[in-house]
């Protein structure tokens, strides 16, 4: 493997592997792992080392399932932020924020789905290769439930939110062992790895709920995602999701916000702080979209307009003059590799 972990990361590791009777240092040999000064050295490992990390940690422990551990140890560790913002959240919708930064935060393998939270109080998991192909991560997958499992105890310690826990690999334990852990039904060999919550619990007051403590983490947890070993700031996060989700175009700051999971007004001052105007960025991005789907694309000049957020042709035509001096018309005859088939 020759590979390094940052300390926070071999602290962690190290004491789940104690807890569950491992030999942490055997690993350590084995592997050939070393100690980087990056903070984010965990989440520059690809895929496969990082299975073949867990799965010796996981041979190694006699006393505890190893995913059963690292949850009773995990505390967000060298992230107080993140688990700050958990347990002060005033309702289960209020800490799902947290969802959308687990990948950037802990390794952007990590695939979160909570599309049905909001209805359903379900989430999805899985993992990807650096390549986007679909990766295989069982063990992995089993920590992060592990993970969800502790901190959804902490929240709301009377309640029992989880419900079920699925996973798509078969069980690595005797599955009474699983049942017993989580305190909930079971499934394995599942179509998805997925955590299902009760929704009633939803919006019921959480005994933790402190605004200004939940307010304070969420501002810590967005300087660390605005590092530039993480994210790119506001400006690339925004222009990347309008590219991804061209709906968003004709939603305004409001809806880019409402992804972004920030208050309209709080993005604007953020992109303020990075030197950007949003009317700046949309107009940009605008740009770049419009012409790439003109060289490259079968659309006609009304719907790739429409795609932009233009009501109108003639305000598409007009708002693409000013940026290049030309129509779109124009601008494709001009640009394309074969032949258009806008009239």
């Amino acid at each position: 493997m020759a590979t390094a972990i940052d300390l926070t990361g071999l602290s962690l590791l190290t004491r789940a592997t104690a807890l569950g009777g491992g030999d942490f240092n055997a690993v350590v040999q084995q592997l050939d792992i070393g100690v980087s000064n990056n903070n984010y050295a965990f989440q520059q490992l690809s895929v496969d080392d990082i299975n073949a990390l867990l799965f010796a940690l996981e041979a190694q422990c006699h006393l505890k399932h190893y995913p059963f551990a690292f949850g009773e140890t995990f505390n967000f560790d060298g992230l107080p932020e993140m688990s700050a913002f958990v347990v002060s959240a005033s309702n289960l919708r209020d800490a799902a924020q947290l969802i959308d930064w687990i990948p950037k935060l802990i390794h952007p393998a990590i695939q979160i789905d909570g599309s049905e939270f909001e209805t359903q109080a379900r989430t999805s998991l899985s993992f990807c290769h650096a390549d986007g192909s679909e990766a295989d991560m069982p063990i992995f997958a089993e920590m992060i439930a592990a993970v969800v499992k502790r901190f959804s105890q902490l929240i709301a310690p009377q309640a029992s939110p989880m419900m079920s826990v699925s996973f798509a690999h078969a069980p690595r334990r005797d599955i009474e062992a699983y049942q017993q852990y989580f305190g909930c039904d079971i499934h394995f060999n599942a179509d998805r790895n997925q955590m299902q919550f009760d929704p009633a619990l939803l919006d019921q007051p959480l005994p933790g709920n402190l605004p200004p403590v939940h307010e304070q983490a969420e501002q810590s947890i967005r300087v660390k995602l605005l590092d530039s070993t993480l994210s790119d700031g506001f400006k690339n996060q925004i222009q990347t999701l309008l590219k991804k989700e061209l709906h968003l175009f004709g939603e305004g700051i409001e809806g880019v916000a409402q992804v972004l999971h920030i208050h309209p007004r709080k993005l604007q001052r953020e992109l303020k702080a990075e030197g950007h105007r949003f009317s700046e960025v949309l107009a940009q991005t605008r740009k770049a979209v419009a012409c790439d789907m003109l060289k490259h694309s079968d659309l006609d000049v009304d719907s790739i307009g429409f795609k932009l957020g233009f009501e109108e042709r003639r305000s598409f035509t007009a708002a693409f003059k000013k940026w290049l001096g030309e129509t779109p018309t124009a601008y494709r005859q001009s640009h394309r590799t074969r032949p258009s088939q806008d009239s």
